[in-house]
């Protein structure tokens, strides 16, 4: 719960002063998702994951390997709630990233 709130801490930190750097924000975001992801909330890691997917798609390569870590992340949290068709969706995303470079 610590680390949580410290993170929680970094995002508002972030989004307040360096609203210009979505990238910046989006690894904050990826690191709740996997903390919550870790403590079994994969409901709450989901909505960190997707703001990180979200951001990473509008401040980085189409092809790159941050979107593809942040796409496997949201596949097992999606996963871990029985949300299998939704997470499918995000495999063969995934896999066209893949195919496309």
């Amino acid at each position: 719960e610590q680390a949580l709130a410290s993170f929680h801490q970094a995002l508002n930190i972030r989004e307040n002063f360096l609203p210009d750097s979505e990238s910046s924000v989006a690894e904050v975001h990826y690191e709740i998702g996997n903390l919550y992801f870790k403590m079994d909330r994969s409901d709450q890691a989901l909505e960190h994951l997707c703001r990180c997917l979200e951001l990473e798609q509008k401040s980085l390569p189409e092809n790159h390997v941050d979107i593809a870590q942040s796409n496997n992340s949201i596949i097992a949290a999606l996963q871990s709630i029985g949300l299998y068709n939704e997470a499918l969706v995000f495999v063969e995303k995934a896999l066209t990233q893949r195919d496309s470079r």
